[in-house]
């Protein structure tokens, strides 16, 4: 089901009209060769736009200086706009100005037709270019805040993070309650796209305010969530249940419900070192299969250690400023 952008075409169509009408105001000839200027210079992003529209600036100018040159010496024949079209399309390849090669040519079209190279008419092709451009430019100045998105994408990876936890939590001391959770892997992969997504809008749409914080959310999330998927094909390998079993099950609940909570995740690491050590003074294993077993164990609760030293990462690399404006202020990451 395909879904329209309204606020897009509403966009396109004001910003062609406004176009359109400043281009008569001004008496520019070909003025409806505005419209497509402008139609093909509101992009999805005020980055993206931004780019396009100096690309342009930079192929108009070098096909104007290609044209001047090209068509007064063919007297403006068609081997002479040969020439320049191989010329131009060769450069804008060059520098990577493919965005403004249709653009330019069109306008340079019109004096190609028009048979004469003046400083008037160079000058019309110049501001029919820069009113398409900047009122791309004037139109994208709104765009849809994607903050509410991205939140709520942050919610709903957290709350299915401290799901597949409980729920290894459980696998661990009852592994016969082995649960199907590939459903929950697939949901957070969906989730993560859309995340992804509306991430990179703003990020894209806010050019000079601190978006920083989002992108490595993010990252970090994702890398956690490859980790969460090797801690649970760990989980099948259990056929025994260690008396160690017990007291890692519980610990995973604690890091369940600690996984929202704005921290460096300093607590939780200081827990898990304590249990290591007492795992450490405990009896050898009795068996292979024990011995198996707790070697299984061994490497959960080291894939348990990275999830948290990845949120300990990401914590202590935001600035004072993010963590203001970002976290609650009565969950300030504890130094």
């Amino acid at each position: 089901m395909f879904k329209i952008n309204m606020i897009k075409a509403i966009k396109i169509t004001l910003g062609c009209c406004l176009a359109f009408i400043t281009a008569n105001a001004l008496h520019l000839e070909y003025s409806t060769s505005v419209v497509t200027i402008t139609l093909l210079s509101i992009l999805n992003t005020k980055k993206d736009t931004l780019i396009v529209a100096w690309k342009r600036s930079i192929a108009f100018l070098l096909a104007s200086s290609i044209a001047i040159i090209s068509f007064t010496i063919s007297q403006f024949s068609v081997w002479g706009l040969g020439i320049y079209l191989i010329m131009i399309v060769i450069l804008c390849q060059a520098f990577e100005l493919t965005d403004g090669l249709s653009m330019s040519t069109v306008l340079m079209l019109h004096i190609w037709t028009a048979r004469s190279i003046t400083t008037s008419s160079l000058l019309n092709e110049a501001t029919l270019m820069a009113i398409g451009i900047l009122m791309g430019i004037l139109m994208n100045l709104y765009m849809p805040n994607q903050i509410k998105k991205i939140k709520t994408y942050q919610t709903i990876i957290d709350r299915h993070f401290k799901e597949l936890l409980l729920c290894f939590s459980d696998s661990i001391a009852f592994p016969n309650r082995l649960q199907s959770i590939q459903h929950q892997f697939d949901v957070l992969s969906t989730i993560f796209q859309k995340s992804i997504q509306a991430t990179d809008l703003h990020v894209n749409n806010h050019l000079f305010s601190d978006t920083g914080y989002y992108l490595h959310y993010l990252k970090m999330r994702l890398k956690q969530y490859e980790v969460l998927q090797i801690i649970a094909t760990n989980i099948q390998r259990m056929e025994y249940v260690p008396v160690q079993a017990k007291e890692v099950s519980q610990y995973l609940k604690e890091v369940a419900n600690s996984i929202e909570k704005h921290d460096n995740a300093q607590e939780m690491l200081d827990k898990l070192q304590k249990m290591r050590i007492r795992f450490r003074m405990g009896e050898l294993p009795k068996d292979r299969k024990e011995f198996e077993a707790r070697a299984v164990l061994y490497e959960i609760v080291n894939d348990v250690q990275y999830l948290l030293r990845l949120k300990q990462e990401f914590a202590e690399s935001l600035s004072p400023y993010q963590i203001k404006t970002f976290w609650l202020n009565k969950n300030k990451i504890r130094q």
